[in-house]
């Protein structure tokens, strides 16, 4: 399939992705445990808002800003307008109703709040992502079938089983010494709460829109995290053409494994939410800050996470296709682990 390339943002806030990490693990441990700080926002709501007011600006020439102020949101992305892409501007209705904007929105950002949405790591991209895509769109679709009769928990509850039945948890296990099915299930135990917290008085429609939510939160975060860090952050480190880049490592940020970074870049085993690993705890913050949380760094994931997006909603109704993983259309972005887990959750 040929994908368009979308515009590149420019954001004038930073999109906040924290990771809680053990200090025993090595620097290179991917299977960490992944999340968000409270009020953050994520990759998922940016772009449902980039794509509304894409759409909303349509026919304007201007310079598009979205107040944070203003807007009820803490995004500011700027862009330059007239440069739409026409799947978003012609069909932009089409992916999510209108009436269904704020609702998505809500549960995207809803990820990110406990007091909202209890944590659950799969939902950031922790473990294997590719089976926690699969059942959230099993899910989604499963409780969105309006012929399916019962109480909103009875819906709910068959939503989780079937959408759990598409695995064989012996695979999942067979391969792994951690607990990467119960993170499984510990994602279907939490989506199923949403459906019965947030979807009581819902209709099958909006209860799919909500899931909705969680899936574009996903796919935002596995660009966020789970992708490797490329070979060119190490080679700018020592260029001076690129030392006001963003696009680099600075090397005094990794005093005692630099050697080790190098190696493992080199390796293609560093993902982005590995970066920090080790460094010292006064230092974890600024390291998260100006790497993984960073939107400028590798801008690509921005626009990977925008095409998963738009991909999804396009073709959500035709079932669980996962060749936008398969082929992720932009140069320095590759999740981590990605044929091992595809083999396991498919």
């Amino acid at each position: 399939m040929k994908f368009k390339k979308f515009l590149c943002l420019t954001l004038t806030t930073t999109i906040a992705f924290t990771a809680t990490l053990g200090s025993s693990a090595s620097i290179f441990a991917d299977d960490i445990d992944i999340q968000e700080t409270d009020g953050s926002q994520n990759f998922g709501s940016l772009i449902l808002e980039k794509m509304k007011n894409e759409y909303e600006n349509s026919n304007d020439n201007t310079i598009s800003i979205v107040d944070s102020n203003n807007s009820g949101s803490e995004i500011s992305p700027m862009w330059n307008a007239g440069t739409h892409d026409e799947i978003i501007t012609n069909n932009y209705s089409g992916y999510i109703p209108e009436k269904y904007i704020d609702l998505v929105m809500k549960l995207c950002r809803w990820c990110d709040e406990p007091d909202r949405i209890y944590r659950a790591d799969c939902m950031h991209g922790s473990k294997n992502y590719v089976a926690s895509l699969k059942f959230l769109w099993k899910f989604a679709q499963v409780i969105g079938d309006k012929n399916i009769s019962g109480t909103y928990s009875q819906l709910s509850a068959n939503a989780k089983n079937v959408a759990l039945a598409q695995f064989d948890n012996k695979l999942i296990k067979k391969n792994n010494s951690n607990d990467e099915y119960t993170k499984l299930v510990d994602l279907a135990i939490r989506t199923e709460a949403i459906i019965n917290v947030y979807g009581k008085a819902k209709t099958p429609e909006e209860r799919k829109y909500l899931i909705y939510g969680v899936i574009l939160h996903l796919l935002g975060d596995l660009n966020a995290h789970r992708t490797i860090v490329p070979q060119f952050m190490v080679d700018r480190a020592t260029d001076p053409k690129y030392a006001k880049s963003e696009n680099r490592f600075e090397k005094d940020d990794f005093p005692d494994n630099w050697g080790d970074i190098k190696s493992s870049v080199q390796k293609q085993e560093l993902s982005f939410s590995s970066i920090k690993k080790n460094v010292p705890e006064s230092k974890k913050n600024a390291i998260r800050n100006r790497y993984e949380d960073n939107p400028n760094v590798v801008p690509n994931r921005v626009l990977a996470a925008e095409t998963m997006a738009e991909y999804f909603m396009h073709y959500f109704n035709s079932g669980f296709d996962i060749s936008i993983l398969d082929n992720i259309p932009y140069a320095n972005v590759k999740l981590i682990k990605y044929t091992r887990y595809r083999s396991e959750a498919l």
